[in-house]
């Protein structure tokens, strides 16, 4: 009798725990309308204060993918979302350290992908809709313990 109730038991659990596995919604990615700017830095007097004092700043920023600077050449290579951020903000961010220390200069600012002229008559780049899989157990503790 009881090895037949434990049959009973794990043929009905069967189709509980599979009733658990869900397909969630998708999710639809945003498109984000990526820019790169060169800008011109005068008053870095040294690579390991100053520079890295910018670079870290600039990348601190909301919106900024890649910010590079080059102390030899005195230029910050960034690249943004332009959704978020623009090029004149950078550069308000960079002259603001030390209290107006630096001086930047726009030399640059290129869009690199999905720029609104680029996006089709849906005003979609390259988006991805993404689908995710989630496998949730119910709780069926009460029904072993019931049997007890």
């Amino acid at each position: 009798m009881k090895r037949l109730l434990l049959i009973l038991i794990f043929a009905l659990s069967g189709p509980i725990f599979l009733g658990g596995c869900t397909n969630s919604d998708a999710v639809e990615a945003q498109v984000v309308h990526t820019k790169a700017c060169t800008i011109e830095i005068t008053g870095m007097m040294c690579e390991k204060g100053c520079k890295t004092t910018i670079q870290n700043r600039i990348n601190e920023m909301e919106g900024v993918i890649i910010g590079e600077v080059d102390y030899p050449l005195g230029k910050a290579f960034i690249t943004y979302d332009a959704n978020v951020l623009s090029c004149e903000k950078i550069i308000s961010e960079i002259e603001s350290i030390g209290d107006g220390l630096y001086k930047a200069t726009k030399v640059e600012d290129k869009d690199i992908e999905n720029s609104p002229e680029n996006l089709d008559e849906n005003g979609e780049g390259n988006s991805a809709s993404v689908e995710s899989y989630s496998f949730e157990v119910p709780d069926i503790t009460w029904f072993f313990s019931a049997l007890l």
